[in-house]
């Protein structure tokens, strides 16, 4: 068919190139330009057919992809739903509670150099009302300070553990093997009780949940806290998202090889327990110990107790306040830390963003070398942050942006003026980390190609909503605004150095430089 179209359009041509040319041999203009003309119609036509085709086939193509995307949707949907029929949360019954506990109790607290905080602990233990017996092991490691004649002025056992062998999991578990308290309550040095009833509350629901495994109470924070340290507190009780006591665990039919299926908030609030304030049967311990691990113990005991059959309570009707006034390089290390915990302890899935994004080492540590210049050149003095948090974030966020679009030589000069580049080296803000990585200028200052910027802008936005909303100023705390900008910036590298260890990890591709920085982050050296 296409053959005879085409040996028609032929002799077209011909009739209609024959009937514009004279007897003579002359042609005739208008007939020639008609002539043209309607070659370069067909030619339209032919390439506007051909076109058709070919949009018609890609969007044949494009309705198969949404199609098996639909199914894709439908079956996540469907699979969402399947798992989330498998958990269970409810509301704590306390009708059975008992009026006071005759049981004994005993507490263990890991301690270096405790401090004030740490003796006034103590004294609140000591001072707690509606139970019988309890014991306190203090789990010292090598406190310089005496921490250890506290301990032992409140009648506490004295357990010395020497720092190098010091291990969150097998450490507290040291304290609960020679811990003689029917409970065993575990906190840590700088947390405290918000009551004398912090124990009754905490060893009480155990005997309107016959399978309680543990329980977590709330973490609370004070006015006089930390910026920071009010939003981190806010956004951890936002994610756990318990409005009151509650039980919470997963059906007793549920087949634990489908649990990495469950989507990582899911995983963290139906496993969730802290060992800045929780709570164990030691007959329910005795089958479901902490394991030796270095960080994240908890955690992990929490999902072990739900494979266990066993149900987690977390508590907002006691608590203790607990939060930590620390510099940025403790933000930097738990995040770093809670990263690689989500893979290893939650089985979180790995995005693989920077094997995709073919991002190496030194890539790696430019971006965060520039946004460490960025931050510098877009802080403001102490005394031109605004007391408004919006307006303080929207000067900030002003200047971070006109520095972004600066041409490399101008960030230069503008850090030189200032004294606050990295220049080729990282030493200067993470002491260490990068090692000898030296940075050539042809490497710095790529902002447009910064993957670490959106991140820690977004960051910014919810800190400064949060303030917002919180009715919270800067006023007589404007020192306070560097400091949280610093640890968003910490925050944001943590994660990112975190996912970029993992990755190579898990493709065998680790190099002595990301080694030495894991090594170095464990032990939390990093600091802005």
């Amino acid at each position: 068919m296409e053959g005879l179209e085409r040996s028609e359009s032929r002799q077209d041509d011909v009739r209609l190139r024959d009937g514009v040319e004279s007897a003579d041999g002359s042609g005739d203009p208008l007939r020639e330009t008609q002539w043209a003309l309607e070659c370069a119609s067909r030619i339209m036509k032919a390439k506007k057919a051909v076109s058709d085709r070919q949009l018609g086939a890609l969007l044949a193509g494009e309705r198969k992809i949404a199609r098996v995307e639909q199914r894709l949707h439908e079956k996540e949907e469907a699979l969402t739903r399947l798992l989330e029929a498998q958990v269970r949360i409810d509301p704590m019954p306390g009708d059975s509670r008992p009026e006071t506990l005759s049981c004994a109790i005993s507490v263990i607290i890991p301690v270096k150099n405790g401090g004030e905080t740490f003796a006034e602990l103590l004294r609140r233990i000591r001072s707690q009302r509606k139970v019988g017996e309890v014991e306190i092991l203090v789990l010292d490691s090598d406190s310089t300070d005496d921490s250890a004649a506290v301990a032992g002025s409140f009648g506490c056992r004295v357990i010395r553990i020497p720092q190098r062998e010091f291990n969150h999991g097998a450490t507290r578990d040291i304290g609960a093997g020679q811990a003689k308290g029917d409970f065993l309550v575990f906190t840590v040095q700088d947390a405290l009780p918000v009551s004398n009833y912090w124990l009754y509350g905490m060893v009480s629901p155990f005997w309107s949940v016959p399978d309680l495994g543990a329980v977590t109470s709330k973490q609370f924070t004070r006015p006089e806290a930390d910026l920071f340290s009010l939003w981190a507190n806010d956004a951890t009780n936002a994610m756990i998202g318990f409005e009151g006591d509650s039980v919470y665990g997963l059906s007793p039919s549920f087949d634990f090889s489908v649990w990495k299926h469950f989507d990582p908030l899911t995983k963290r609030r139906v496993s969730f327990l802290d060992n800045v304030s929780s709570c164990i049967p030691k007959s329910v311990y005795g089958e479901v110990p902490f394991r030796p691990l270095i960080n994240a113990e908890d955690m992990d005991l929490g999902i072990r107790m739900l494979e266990k059959g066993k149900r987690l309570g977390f508590l907002t009707s006691t608590g203790v306040f607990h939060w930590h006034e620390r510099g940025p390089d403790y933000v930097l290390k738990r995040h770093y830390i809670g990263t690689k915990a989500n893979l290893y302890v939650m089985e979180n899935d790995l995005p693989r963003f920077y094997e995709v994004q073919d991002i190496d080492w030194r890539t790696f540590a430019a971006n965060v070398a520039d946004l460490l210049d960025l931050v510098t050149l877009a802080l403001p003095e102490p005394e031109a942050v605004d007391p408004a948090p919006v307006k303080a974030a929207s000067a900030f966020v002003s200047s971070f942006r006109r520095h972004f679009d600066a041409a490399p030589e101008e960030v230069s000069a503008a850090l030189g003026r200032v004294g606050g580049s990295c220049n080729a080296r990282l030493e200067a803000s993470c002491p260490g980390i990068f090692g000898n990585v030296d940075l050539l200028p042809g490497e710095r200052h790529r902002f447009r190609k910064n993957f670490l910027v959106a991140s820690f802008l977004s960051g910014v936005d919810a800190f400064t909503g949060f303030l917002s909303g919180r009715q919270l100023s800067y006023k007589g705390r404007e020192e306070e605004f560097g400091i949280c900008i610093r640890k968003i910036l910490a925050s944001v590298v943590g994660e990112a150095a975190g996912a970029y260890y993992l990755e190579s990890e898990t493709r065998g591709a680790l190099t002595e430089e990301q080694k030495r920085m894991d090594r170095l982050l464990a032990k939390g050296v990093c600091s802005f």
